[in-house]
């Protein structure tokens, strides 16, 4: 698997569409949305809510009430309906308002009186939106794997929002040589750091990278693949070399906003059963190691914000997540977020 520099790693990316609103993004675990109350989110940059109608289906609904303006994220679900708070306007999942209390006696509700509402589908326990046109929302490009359907493997995720823009947490699960450092104590230590090699090669939407030597998790020699679909999916899978143990770990960096991320981390493994008995404590180790990684991001966040490059001193493990990077200067411009 050879890897590409300079002007071959420029040409690279050009099969992966820069359309932002071209894609499908994961807003939510399913397990997260109810029909009691709106779960309040952003999708690059607009505001909007995710909830339940009355058939258990999910829904999503633009973060702004058509009377006054105010957030429907402070609103209430009733009988599947989204009931503002404010005036108690009701609107249904298409985003029609079906309800309005203080219109007089045989007044109809007026016709522009509706919220604009986007593409929204539950697959795979994720909740996943289409900000483009609605009419262009293609439901098989809704992304699957054939590892979410695998019965022997074992199920957790998570779902945090952090002050991080969402490109610097694609570029660090690209970051293979971090992991002995930032998460030293966690599943790794300082004295499993050894040279490597990361291949990468083109895929469909994306990149894929290949440790050809180098790394260990828990002490133990490993292979580690590590690969970006566009606009924000990431998987990292590590298996290791001397007996039957595997870990698919998926990362979903949703850009709500220049410089946050709904983080999304779902894992399957075949292999730590036990853990499935002890779900709140199995949530706090993988937050812990996310907190570990926030420490590293936001400290470069912040030079980037005082004018810092991405990166100064670049080596061999970098070129996947530079190739990243051209991409996403050309599908979000350079003066977007922190990126630099």
């Amino acid at each position: 698997m050879a890897s590409l520099s300079g002007a071959a790693s420029k040409k690279f990316l050009r099969h992966v569409d820069t359309d932002l609103r071209s894609y499908w993004y994961p807003l939510a675990l399913g397990e997260d949305v109810t029909d009691k109350k709106p779960s309040a989110v952003r999708i690059l940059g607009e505001p909007v809510i995710i909830f339940r109608d009355a058939d258990g289906e999910v829904r999503c609904l633009h973060d702004r009430c058509c009377h006054k303006n105010v957030r429907l994220s402070t609103a209430r679900i009733v009988d599947g309906k989204v009931e503002c708070f404010y005036h108690g306007w009701q609107f249904d999942g298409s985003g029609a308002c079906v309800k309005i209390p203080s219109l007089p006696k045989g007044g109809s509700i007026p016709s522009n009186a509706c919220v604009k509402s986007f593409p929204c589908v539950e697959q795979n326990g994720l909740v996943w939106v289409w900000p483009g046109p609605p009419e262009k929302a293609d439901l098989s490009k809704v992304p699957d794997e054939p590892v979410f359907h695998d019965k022997k493997m074992h199920r957790r995720g998570v779902c945090v929002d952090l002050p991080v823009d969402s490109a610097l947490w694609t570029e660090n699960l690209m970051d293979l040589a971090h992991t002995p450092f930032a998460h030293d104590g966690a599943f790794n230590s300082r004295k499993d750091a050894e040279p490597m090699k990361l291949s990468y090669k083109a895929i469909e939407g994306g990149l894929e990278g290949f440790l050809e030597y180098g790394g260990k998790t828990l002490g133990k020699d490993v292979d580690m693949l590590t690969r970006w679909r566009a606009p924000c999916v990431s998987e990292v899978i590590v298996t290791r070399k001397d007996i039957d143990w595997k870990l698919h770990m998926f990362f979903y960096n949703v850009p709500t906003a220049p410089g946050q991320t709904r983080h999304i981390f779902v894992s399957f493994r075949n292999w730590g059963w036990i853990l499935n008995l002890i779900p709140t404590m199995a949530k706090e180790l993988d937050l812990h190691v996310v907190q570990q990684d926030m420490e590293a991001l936001m400290a470069q966040q912040r030079n980037m914000i005082e004018g810092a490059p991405v990166i100064s001193t670049p080596i061999q493990c970098d070129e996947m997540a530079l190739a990243f990077r051209r991409w996403h200067r050309r599908a979000y411009g350079v003066s977007v977020g922190v990126d630099r």
